[in-house]
């Protein structure tokens, strides 16, 4: 085991590292959520979340509505999911099921299920509206850009 780490690449280390770094981050801290509107192209797009990082299209979900709540709710399942299984876990995860789902529904289907055929996302939308999950205080950064110029 000690040879297998003395040889393993700096930059595999360096993955492994902020991956568990990150997840450390994520069992002890509150999410960093950005709210901004920059996905104004993708419109379809109303959040994300990689990290400690949830970012919210306010486009699509105006702050203090309870859709802007239940969004949050669904991107604080995954920032749970992710420091249960790692942010490079679930990542590795969800790039499988989206494979596999192009393997199951045939290349003609729309991206769209290909996506959320998984149960990462099924979990996120079942407990989207639940407003028994408290979402936790957290450190929040309205960026009111515009990002086309």
């Amino acid at each position: 085991m000690i040879t297998f780490f003395q040889n393993m690449p700096v930059i595999i280390k360096l993955i492994i590292g902020i991956n568990l770094l990150i997840t450390g981050y994520q069992w002890v801290g509150q999410p960093v959520v950005v709210n901004t509107p920059f996905f104004e192209s993708l419109n379809s797009i109303a959040g994300f979340s990689i990290g400690f990082l949830i970012c919210i299209n306010t486009n699509e979900a105006q702050k203090g509505t309870k859709y802007y709540e239940a969004i949050l709710r669904h991107e604080y399942v995954h920032y749970v999911q992710q420091a249960y299984f790692t942010p490079l876990g679930f990542s590795l995860y969800t790039v499988y099921n989206i494979i596999k789902n192009f393997v199951k529904y045939g290349f003609k289907s729309y991206f769209f299920l290909y996506y959320t055929d998984n149960y990462f996302e099924n979990q996120a939308y079942e407990l989207m509206y639940d407003e028994s999950i408290k979402i936790p205080k957290f450190f929040s950064i309205d960026l009111p850009l515009d990002w086309k110029k």
